[in-house]
């Protein structure tokens, strides 16, 4: 016991040194645990700014930092990185951060590659329009509202199936989205199979998970 440990808030454990402490305040546990994992740099470099390859912080399942930057890596606007793939792609424009992350990480334990965006200003300048596949739309936004969007994309003639998602829209409203082409109209709070199945008759296929509850 003559040595001095340092505990933090998840219960890790270190000992103690007179180098400099980072202390990392995030209310993300996968974000905390994967960036303290991060490699100690070596003692020449103390003091210095390290030149690292780039990469990603893995923080849905704790990958390496430093990856290799030959395969094509897609970014949402809440800074969620993924692989791409052959797979249908299905992004969430939703204003709700917590709809989003738990939209998305429902989607994505389903095998369904799934992107986020704050805005559909964001969607619109992603660079995503055109592989997207199928598109969960909030319908009230701040900016431009998912009735807005829906109209956009059709005189641009990027159609896209859309299942719009909205807990306080009027009937008008709704008959208003259906009218233009929307897939499916869906109430939140919505059951997580109801969501899937909206998604799977659009996409044609049936997604993995068959876990009941509420988004």
């Amino acid at each position: 016991m003559n040595k001095t440990w340092l505990k933090d808030t998840d219960g890790c454990e270190g000992k103690a040194s007179e180098s400099p402490l980072v202390s990392i305040v995030d209310d993300d546990v996968s974000v905390r645990r994967s960036t303290q994992r991060l490699p100690t740099a070596p003692a020449s470099t103390r003091g210095k700014w390290l030149s690292l390859n780039q990469g990603t912080v893995e923080f849905s399942c704790c990958g390496d930092y430093c990856g290799g930057m030959n395969e094509h890596l897609l970014k949402d606007s809440d800074g969620s990185e993924e692989k791409s793939s052959g797979g249908p792609l299905v992004s969430i424009v939703d204003d709700d951060i917590s709809v989003r992350r738990s939209t998305q990480r429902l989607l994505r334990s389903s095998g369904l590659r799934a992107k986020v965006f704050a805005s559909a200003e964001d969607f619109l300048e992603s660079g995503c329009v055109k592989e997207t596949a199928c598109l969960l739309l909030d319908l009230s936004m701040p900016g431009m509202n998912g009735l807005a969007l829906q109209r956009r994309l059709a005189e641009t003639g990027q159609m896209m199936p859309i299942v719009f998602l909205s807990a306080r829209a009027s009937e008008e409203e709704e008959s208003q989205a259906m009218k233009a082409g929307a897939a499916s109209f869906l109430r939140k709070p919505v059951s997580k199979e109801a969501l899937l199945q909206a998604i799977g008759a659009v996409l044609g296929i049936l997604p993995n998970n068959k876990k009941k509850g509420m988004l």
